[in-house]
């Protein structure tokens, strides 16, 4: 009766870890997005600007510059530069351009120079690069003021970019296209140190202002995800009212309750926080291009797409849904559908941690600790007022962890790769789930035939997801 009573209580305790565990990868895989641009003030860091009107800043919620002129004019991010004689290179922005017209349009640059690249007005609502080749011919090495924005002084426009990496490549051959030659004696002395505004610019524009003020996502959520963990696992381990509570949300009226109660809330916070806006520009740009351009297309268009195939299906179906809709990009629709699919899969996480723990646990508490997941502030934050979509990818992730339990490996393995084929972020358990599979095929002599076997069903599973959903 005893041994009995200490694998329950076993059980329990496993179902209480990885509920943990599993919620726990959500800030860590958030917290992976980034940009190239350092900042430690209004411009970024090394980096000055010249202004003929309108407004730089950082884009909340990102690393981007994001330079805005109302009015025609011009605006550019500014960098001095030491290039070596007689070199080739390329230099490139990522640039995301909502409008931009006439003039020079969104170009790189070097000042004093004839240097320029082709000038870009849109780039249809995804990430593009724009690219300029240069050439040295001096004998020593010179310094150039780099330039990347919108307009020139010769050719100003007016319009919005966002920019959120500037590169150069030495190049060891001559590349294809127009190369423009640096002349040193033409590098103007201009007296410019980083942070410097050379001309003046307009009123800088206001921050965007949040419901809650001064609210810090993750010291707040990851406080009240800790409380709602600790009031689970107290319920999970020691039966004390989660049986009761259990109980009462297994009713369907409640279960119908529970249910739209947490997606209408989470909708409500969606139409009041803005979220990650990279992540949302990403998204939002990439559902579109996925159905207007079509997949097999996606990734050779040219533009910044650093999610898998999998993803991009489910942003696929978005695309399409906003066309069939007839939705307007800046819409609070179409932002409710981008943040939808992340929403559904906080719903789907519930039921699935409510029937893998109700074999475990009984229906009662594994009820209570679905109810619970729905209402986890961590999910809550992490789906629809950052709009990532971590939730999504957990399931599978799940699903792995449940059939390893099982010793069902080749099945597991399928689920990590669909994992992984939905976001990269699933490297992060790989390890563990490695670690397990070759503890449970080779952790005891014997049987190597079976054990050589389901490593190759393992190998077969994965290679058989992955090549399904890398198509088209």
């Amino acid at each position: 009766m005893t041994e009995k009573k200490n694998n329950a209580e076993k059980k329990k305790i496993f179902t209480a870890i990885i509920l943990a565990v599993l919620l726990m990868v959500m800030p860590l895989s958030s917290a992976l997005a980034s940009g190239e641009f350092a900042w430690s003030g209004d411009l970024p860091e090394g980096w000055a600007l010249f202004a003929d009107g309108g407004s730089a800043a950082r884009y909340s919620g990102s690393d981007w510059a994001k330079l805005k002129l109302g009015e025609s004019g011009y605006l550019l991010l500014a960098k001095r530069i030491d290039l070596k004689p007689q070199t080739t290179y390329r230099i490139t922005a990522d640039i995301w351009a909502d409008s931009a017209e006439g003039g020079a349009g969104i170009n790189l640059n070097i000042y004093g120079q004839e240097a320029r690249s082709e000038p870009v007005y849109s780039t249809n609502q995804t990430w593009q690069k724009v690219s300029l080749c240069v050439t040295t011919n001096v004998d020593d090495a010179q310094e150039y003021v780099l330039r990347v924005g919108l307009g020139t002084e010769e050719q100003p426009c007016k319009g919005t970019v966002y920019i959120s990496a500037v590169n150069i490549q030495e190049l060891a051959e001559q590349p294809e296209g127009e190369v423009h030659t640096l002349i040193g004696s033409l590098s103007p002395d201009v007296d410019m140190e980083p942070g410097d505004i050379i001309g003046t610019t307009a009123e800088q524009e206001k921050p965007p202002v949040y419901s809650a003020q001064n609210f810090d996502y993750n010291k707040i959520g990851m406080a009240l995800f800790a409380i709602v963990v600790i009031v689970a696992m107290y319920l999970l381990l020691t039966g004390r009212n989660g049986a009761r509570i259990g109980e009462y949300c297994r009713r369907h009226f409640v279960v119908v309750i529970l249910v739209l109660a947490a997606i209408v809330y989470r909708i409500v916070i969606v139409k009041a926080e803005p979220g990650h806006y990279s992540d949302m520009l990403c998204f939002k740009g990439w559902a579109i291009s996925a159905y207007e351009g079509g997949l097999s297309n996606f990734y050779t268009s040219g533009g910044f797409a650093d999610y898998p195939p999998a993803y991009i299906y489910v942003l696929y179906v978005i695309g399409w849904l906003k066309d069939l809709l007839g939705l307007a990009y800046d819409s609070a629709a179409f932002t409710i559908l981008t943040r939808l699919p992340a929403i559904l899969a906080d719903v789907a996480l519930g039921y699935v941690v409510y029937r893998i723990s109700s074999k475990y646990i009984g229906k009662n508490l594994a009820a209570a600790a679905g109810a619970a997941l729905l209402f986890s502030p961590l999910l809550i934050v992490n789906s629809s007022a950052w709009g990532q979509v971590d939730s999504i990818f957990l399931l599978p992730i799940i699903g792995c962890i449940y059939y390893l339990q099982q010793k069902r490996h080749i099945l597991a393995s399928a689920y990590w790769m669909l994992a992984l084929m939905l976001k990269p972020q699933a490297l992060l358990v790989a390890p563990l789930i490695g670690v397990v599979v070759l503890f449970d095929l080779f952790g005891s002599p014997g049987e190597w035939k079976k054990k050589l076997g389901k490593t190759l069903g393992c190998i077969a599973a994965m290679s058989a997801v992955y090549l399904v959903l890398r198509c088209p």
